[in-house]
């Protein structure tokens, strides 16, 4: 209840009475609850589409011009100089040493995550303890070639890459972000 005076036709005051509606607590709990769950569900699919912006750079086939396995260049021991990840999160990899080619029928998997610092990460499963591990990400242009790169690093490994059959300056819209 509000007690409020009014003016009348008159210009007199005029003292009325009347009654304010209040929302119960129990609307505005359940108000709280989805406006907590709307920013729930915005943070988490955020987080989802950078990880599925960053997936869609990593897919296709990768030209290896650099490749070090602790510290010494091993690029001439390659059998090919070509990796490749596919959709189905599967990737192949090249011949190297006594580690045969894997690809997806020998169950390679490769996903990519983003730590708490905002660093991505590529993690790849194989058989092959050259390639498989955890790696930091960097994407950048090679502007003199026009080309799109990738440098992979890892405790022990150090892949560096251009993306092969990609438009520089369609398909590298945003690439170094």
């Amino acid at each position: 209840m509000e007690i409020y005076y009014d003016l009348t036709k008159e210009g007199q005051k005029e003292l009325k009475l009347r009654t304010i509606r209040r929302l119960p607590l129990k609307n505005l709990k359940v108000k709280i609850i989805n406006f907590l769950f709307i920013i729930w569900f915005c943070a988490l699919t955020g987080c989802k589409s950078n990880e599925e912006l960053i997936s869609k750079k990593i897919i296709g086939n990768w030209d290896v011009v650099k490749f070090e396995y602790k510290n010494t260049s091993h690029l001439n021991n390659l059998l090919i100089n070509y990796i490749s990840f596919q959709k189905e999160n599967k990737f192949s990899i090249p011949e190297i040493f006594k580690y045969p080619a894997e690809d997806g029928d020998d169950n390679t998997y490769w996903s990519v995550k983003i730590d708490q610092n905002v660093k991505i990460k590529l993690v790849l499963k194989c058989e092959n303890k050259i390639f498989q591990g955890k790696y930091n990400v960097h994407f950048f242009k090679d502007y003199d070639k026009n080309l799109l790169g990738i440098e992979l690093t890892s405790k022990t490994t150090y892949i560096k890459a251009f993306k092969a059959l990609q438009n520089f300056n369609t398909d590298g819209i945003g690439w170094e972000e």
